[in-house]
């Protein structure tokens, strides 16, 4: 469906792995600005401008993937809430 491999928990998308390194990850919508301000995120998008809402992020991680539990963990808060 997004051209990446996704990590499905509960049959819901926790997030799905690009092949450039970058992430989409599912968010609890109330921790949207929250994580909005991490340095390696920005508001996911579904073509140019076209933003998908609070409930999702477009994550660059870094090569090393240091974040990667970081951003796990925030999609499982959401799974958890």
């Amino acid at each position: 469906m997004f051209g990446a491999v996704a990590i499905m928990v509960d049959d819901a998308m926790l997030v799905a792995v690009n092949g450039d390194n970058s992430l989409l990850v599912r968010i609890d919508p109330s921790e949207a600005a929250l994580l909005r301000s991490e340095p390696d995120a920005s508001p996911a998008e579904m073509g140019t401008g076209r933003t998908m809402g609070d409930g999702w992020l477009h994550v660059d991680l870094d090569p090393d993937g240091r974040r990667l539990g970081f951003w796990v963990d925030a999609a499982l808060r959401r799974r958890r809430g």
